[in-house]
């Protein structure tokens, strides 16, 4: 039997929510903040691409690939006029949200399902504070604390397991798609304008907000990342009298203060690139040349000194995965790893079918999923690129989201499903 929680109404007021943020004083440092924990992959948390450092890798266990796998459940709410936005996978329960006819931004909860069954466990309704307000985006998760951003700025924190909300966050600014991180406790999170970083707790504190663009001319992007002591996003400009090119900015902050160290172009001309995976002090990224249908991965240090460029011939849809010394990404006819230090091709798979969603690595094996028509999703080995095997969904096209509990979770066409090895 489904398990609707009724969780919190809902209806708390735009005005009450800043109250909570105490928006009326920024203080612009934190003073003596100990350096953050390296951001890896961490059991029981949740963050887009994996971690805060937006490698790619997620904590395991993987599905054993020598095992038959076969599909636990699957949800399709297309007779609803719903598609299924899969947004989180952690402690053995899938969060998504449902989205009507795909596009439209009408309020729609954050539900919560088993993993290992489907059954519905919770939904929670985005607070009514505007019509039109909805969750959008996807949580960060940790110590059992879910932090779901909405489009009109709005952070609401709730249990993970139950659903139970346990306050409300503004950050006084417009989000879209954003994906917040947490490490040591902190939030960072970007609206249009700017990045804020938050001091969990009871009643979250603000501990500073940094002003990067207007959020109608210069848009700041949805995805943040941190490691060690920097947050790195980007914020994306027209190119003066030429429609729909970009110029993007990098941004360097400080974590202690928000202040920014370093601001850098991606590309030398026009190119759009909007997240970015780090490690040890070197950005990696894929920059998208629109006017010229092309795409290339780079690497940058901190400071904005190029490491290497890996150019295509193509565009391409996936960001790079970095695990040690090895960069992965999507390229034409498959996928290829590249040496995290030079960009020098270190191996290249070539797969059956395209692929063009981003990459996931869960226990040294690369998950990802076919471009539609193709019903597959392939794993392959970090360390060769060698396919291992070929895993069947029922529906056109994949997009691997997590893992938990051994249980893998994928978008399969505009439906979710659960896979794993027989139980």
């Amino acid at each position: 039997m489904t398990a609707k929680a009724a969780v919190g109404t809902g209806a708390m007021t735009r005005r009450a929510a800043m109250g909570l943020a105490v928006a009326s004083a920024l203080p612009l440092a934190f003073g003596g903040q100990t350096r953050p924990a390296a951001a890896k992959p961490l059991p029981e948390t949740w963050m887009y691409a994996g971690n805060a450092a937006r490698t790619g890798e997620h904590s395991g266990p993987g599905l054993d690939l020598n095992q038959e796998i076969v599909e636990l459940w699957r949800i399709d709410q297309r007779q609803s006029g719903l598609f299924v936005d899969p947004c989180g996978v952690c402690d053995g329960i899938v969060y998504y949200l449902p989205v009507p006819d795909g596009v439209s931004p009408e309020p729609r909860p954050l539900i919560a399902v088993d993993a290992a069954t489907g059954t519905e466990l919770w939904r929670h309704d985005p607070p009514a504070t505007e019509p039109t307000t909805y969750f959008g985006g996807e949580p960060a998760i940790t110590g059992g604390l879910l932090v779901m951003p909405t489009s009109s700025g709005l952070l609401v924190g709730m249990d993970a397991r139950s659903g139970e909300e346990r306050w409300v966050f503004d950050v006084q600014g417009t989000c879209r798609q954003s994906r917040p991180a947490i490490v040591d406790d902190v939030l960072y999170v970007s609206d249009t304008a700017a990045v804020s970083a938050v001091k969990l707790g009871e009643a979250p504190e603000w501990l500073w907000k940094t002003p990067l663009g207007d959020g109608t001319t210069t848009i700041v992007s949805g995805t943040v990342s941190v490691d060690g002591d920097v947050v790195v996003v980007s914020s994306l400009s027209p190119v003066p009298l030429v429609e729909e090119l970009n110029i993007t900015d990098i941004h360097v902050l400080n974590v202690a203060d928000g202040a920014e160290a370093y601001r850098y172009q991606a590309a030398p001309d026009e190119g759009e690139s909007y997240q970015f995976a780090m490690q040890d002090g070197v950005v990696y990224s894929r920059v998208d040349l629109l006017g010229f249908g092309r795409s290339f991965y780079y690497a940058r240090t901190i400071d904005g000194t190029e490491m290497w460029t890996t150019r295509t011939t193509t565009e391409v849809r996936s960001y790079p995965a970095v695990s040690g010394e090895l960069v992965c990404g999507v390229a034409v006819g498959g996928v290829e790893g590249y040496d995290a230090a030079t960009g020098q091709t270190v191996w290249t798979s070539s797969l059956p079918e395209t692929v063009d969603t981003d990459l996931v690595l869960i226990d040294d094996v690369i998950y990802i999923g076919a471009a539609p028509p193709t019903p597959v999703i392939y794993a392959l080995s970090a360390a060769d690129g060698m396919l291992l095997t070929s895993i069947p969904v029922p529906f056109n096209g994949a997009q691997v989201i997590g893992i938990t509990d051994g249980i893998l979770i994928a978008r399969s066409g505009v439906n979710l499903v659960a896979l794993a090895n027989p139980r």
